[in-house]
């Protein structure tokens, strides 16, 4: 019987371990997303951590193994479950002032790679050093079953690995949290921890007791009080896809809300006023809609990226006769800006929560007037709404006298990406043009307002995008640069496909 609950402690510290180190790992890229953004590289980067970091665990918990005994392995263990809560929530607090330093120092690349390394691989090395400790121990209580217990630790192993990521990805991060979620997380390494030393019978003092009660309590009042510059208070709430955070802009009027999707800003709305569109891209594609469609009031629009409704809204107003159909993936966002930004859901518009080429493609009936993608931000761009096939996929969608307005915002000397976006629209659309804010240089990047057509020239009425009461508002115009201009000032990009669309080096400059 001894020897059974020993061989089952094992196993739960096992898949503890594998379990707890996914959701840290789930987690991290959430919590680097305000940060760096959402990208390829993002990912790639703290899934390279977190398995150096067991890689490092696994060796060294290999080299403990060979001299532990009984009683030792098991406290080593504990504190390995110790150092694990601890390095669980290290992120709390200086993830952020530290991001910054290496962001300044390393670029956003470097300083992806290095905060990554710096803040997930130490829980990773801890969880890591569990496995093979844990199996040297569950060997010597039953040596004649070696072979059987290494197969069931490895397969629970795994199994705690995938419940890791089902519970961050599907649970803890849409109701706790990233700040709770490690919290939980440091929790259970504690229990853990002082199981364990139960079972090796204790140790001089109780430094191990103390810790593990003190650190997941340290934890949840940073997560609850929202300490300055920690992480638990960079988000009003987090959906199963968005840090979400509503903030307060006097500058832009004193009753305009912003939208902020993962630290970036995707709405802003005047309460006092939610008809009005605060955001250049924005104002753009309401001036197109203006200007192609004058006259109209039963224009059929297509919007990518819901987000905080507040175009949607203005052409439901405008368009009652219309059809208005906002795809947003979250719908989380699209609560949050009913609740926050002032915005009606109501006919002629219609939110459908789902990604949004899945969206346009099962929209097969009436086609639309115009299809404004407003899905990409800063460094995070969904690559397969890029691409020539999603291109052809729009097109079909459109009136013969339809546009596609895109919302890009790219580098203002090097715009590698916009030009790889109108190489691939000009493979299917008969007209590509750009245009640019004629509002003052505030930094290198800038929004590049991207219109396709099928047919052989856009209207001459849009040769210059005025913004409504631009008379009364500095900075709300937009001039218009030929194709071949863009073109020239980023040769030789791709064409972009499902197969090849490296969005992320391209907007990030590495082409």
């Amino acid at each position: 019987m001894m020897v059974r609950a020993m061989q089952t402690g094992f196993g739960a510290a096992v898949t503890v371990a594998a379990a707890g180190v996914l959701i840290v790992e789930i987690v991290a890229i959430r919590l680097m997303a305000p940060l760096v953004g959402m990208t390829i590289e993002t990912w790639s980067a703290v899934i390279a951590a977190v398995l150096a970091g067991l890689s490092l665990g696994h060796w060294w918990g290999g080299r403990l193994a060979e001299r532990a005994s009984a009683a030792a392995g098991q406290r080593v263990l504990a504190w390995a479950f110790i150092a694990a809560a601890a390095g669980s929530l290290l992120p709390l607090l200086l993830l952020g002032p530290v991001m910054a330093l290496l962001f300044a120092g390393l670029g956003r690349l470097g300083a992806t790679l290095a905060g990554s390394l710096l803040f997930f691989a130490p829980p990773a090395v801890a969880g890591g050093i569990v496995a093979p400790l844990a199996a040297r121990l569950a060997i010597d209580a039953t040596p004649d079953q070696r072979g059987r217990i290494l197969g069931r630790l490895y397969a629970l192993g795994a199994a705690g690995s995938i419940a890791g990521v089902l519970l961050a990805g599907f649970i803890m991060l849409a109701w706790l949290g990233s700040a709770l979620s490690l919290v939980a997380v440091a929790l259970v390494f504690s229990a853990m921890a002082v199981v364990l030393w139960a079972a090796a019978g204790g140790g001089r003092g109780r430094m191990l007791p103390a810790l593990a009660l003190a650190m997941p309590l340290a934890g949840l009042a940073v997560a609850m009080d929202g300490v300055p510059g920690s992480v638990a208070g960079w988000c009003d709430m987090e959906s199963r896809y968005y840090c979400i955070r509503v903030i307060a802009d006097e500058t832009r009027g004193p009753a305009t809300r912003l939208l902020l999707l993962d630290g970036l800003v995707h709405s802003a709305s005047d309460t006092l006023n939610p008809a009005a569109s605060a955001i250049e891209p924005h104002r753009f594609a309401d001036a197109v809609a203006r200007q192609a469609f004058a006259g109209r009031d039963d224009v059929r629009v297509f919007v990518l990226g819901g987000g905080g409704l507040t175009v949607p809204d203005l052409w439901r107003q405008r368009y009652a006769s219309g059809r208005i159909v906002a795809a947003e993936i979250d719908p989380v966002v699209t609560a949050t800006a009913v609740a926050a930004l002032g915005v009606r859901v109501a006919p002629p518009l219609s939110v459908v929560h789902a990604d949004g080429r899945m969206a346009l493609q099962a929209n097969s009936g009436e086609p639309f007037d115009i299809i404004f993608a407003d899905a990409y931000g800063g460094l995070t761009v969904p690559p397969h709404l890029t691409s020539l096939e999603f291109a052809r996929l729009v097109r079909l969608r459109l009136t013969p006298q339809g546009v596609y307005v895109l919302n890009l915002i790219d580098d203002r000397t090097e715009p590698r990406f916009a030009a790889a976006m109108v190489r691939t629209l000009g493979m299917v659309f008969e007209s590509v043009a750009v245009w640019t804010h004629d509002g003052p240089v505030i930094s290198r990047q800038q929004h590049f307002n991207v219109v396709a057509g099928a047919t052989a020239a856009l209207p001459d009425a849009m040769a210059d995008v005025r913004a409504e009461n631009s008379d009364a508002t500095a900075g709300t115009g937009w001039h218009r640069m030929s194709a071949e201009a863009l073109l020239a000032m980023a040769p030789g990009g791709p064409i972009l496909t499902d197969d090849y669309a490296p969005v992320d080096r391209l907007v990030a400059g590495r082409w």
